[in-house]
C-alpha cells in the first residue's frame, strides 16, 4: 500500500492539474475511476493467469471480514475497517462467524472455570 501511495503521489506530481483526484487506490493512470466491468475482467484474467479458482472480487472483502472476526479483531474495529455505518450491520452480515467465536469463548471460559487452564 505504501508503494502504491508513492506511485500515485508521483503521478499526481507529474500530471499536476491534469490528475483527476478522487482519492482512490485503484484507478486509471490519470486518477480517474476504473469502470467496474473493466476491473471485473482484469480480476478474472488475473485469477486465470495464476491458475486460481474463480471468485468475485467482493468475496475478498467477505473473507477479510470473516478472518478479522475469527482472529479476535473487535467488532467495532472490523466494522470501521469495512466502512459499515454501525456495528449492527457487521454483526448481521457475519453472524455465522460470530457463532463460532462465541463457541470458542464458551470453551475457553469452561476450561478456565473447571481448572483445565491456568488462572
Amino acid at each position: 500500500m505504501r508503494r502504491r501511495k508513492e506511485e500515485l503521489d508521483q503521478r499526481k506530481e507529474w500530471l499536476g492539474n491534469a490528475y483527476d483526484e478522487h482519492d482512490l487506490v485503484l484507478c486509471r493512470g490519470n486518477g480517474s475511476p476504473i469502470r467496474p466491468g473493466n476491473f471485473t475482467k482484469a480480476f478474472k484474467d488475473f485469477l486465470a493467469r495464476h491458475n486460481m479458482r474463480t471468485i468475485r472480487f467482493h468475496d475478498l472483502r467477505h473473507s477479510c471480514a470473516s478472518l478479522m472476526l475469527q482472529s479476535g479483531v473487535a467488532m467495532k474495529t472490523a466494522s470501521e475497517i469495512l466502512g459499515h455505518s454501525s456495528i449492527a450491520i457487521t454483526a448481521d452480515l457475519y453472524t455465522h462467524v460470530m457463532q463460532k467465536t462465541k463457541e470458542e469463548a464458551a470453551g475457553k471460559i469452561g476450561d478456565y472455570v473447571f481448572g483445565t487452564q491456568e488462572k
